[in-house]
């Protein structure tokens, strides 16, 4: 977490909603985006980014010191669960549609072909593994806000990642170059402490 979201969190706690309004700018997208990728609707994900924020400000005073992207983002990922628990509820899995931006007719088609190749090997990646990759890349969270989040080891957090990053560059080894893509055969450690 940055210096800056400690001092709005401190803030915040101090009932200052100018503080909360500057952590929901910085937040907002990252957190939308996440829930967007839980629940497959934007409507969906925007309350529950809604309720993290509701629920970050019903709890200032408690949370001051906390981290605010993990913080955020655990409350979201509850809410999200909340919504895929609930017969009632259940969110519609997300269509291509959705999550493609409409074709430009000057787009590259092997660019298209390589975002989606890349967003249905993101998709079937399993779901822990799923989730950890999408905090890590599209949210920037680092591993120990992940744990956080998640409520796993940040050991184990990295372990997912790095399943996850292997997965990807099998899916997409016939879209990367050369030399990217190791084969699935080849078993080169990976990790930290990888030579």
């Amino acid at each position: 977490m940055n210096t800056d979201d400690r001092q709005l969190m401190r803030r915040v706690a101090a009932d200052d909603e100018a503080a909360l309004a500057m952590l929901l700018e910085r937040h907002w997208p990252a957190l939308v985006q996440y829930a967007f990728r839980l629940l497959g609707r934007w409507e969906a994900a925007e309350d529950a980014a809604q309720h993290a924020f509701v629920r970050l400000w019903a709890n200032r005073v408690r949370w001051a010191d906390g981290n605010a992207p993990a913080l955020l983002h655990r409350v979201a990922r509850n809410a999200a669960l909340d919504v895929l628990r609930s017969p009632r509820l259940k969110a519609p899995r997300h269509d291509l549609d959705t999550l493609v931006e409409p074709r430009q007719p000057d787009d590259d088609a092997a660019l298209t072909e390589i975002a989606l190749a890349a967003r249905d090997a993101v998709d079937a990646l399993p779901a822990r593994r799923r989730e950890i990759f999408l905090l890590a890349r599209e949210s920037d969270l680092s591993y120990a806000e992940i744990a956080e989040v998640t409520g796993l080891a940040r050991q184990s957090v990295a372990n997912q990642m790095s399943l996850a990053l292997r997965d990807l560059r099998t899916a997409l080894a016939a879209h990367l170059p050369a030399g990217v893509a190791r084969p699935e055969n080849s078993r080169r450690k990976e990790g930290p402490d990888a030579g």
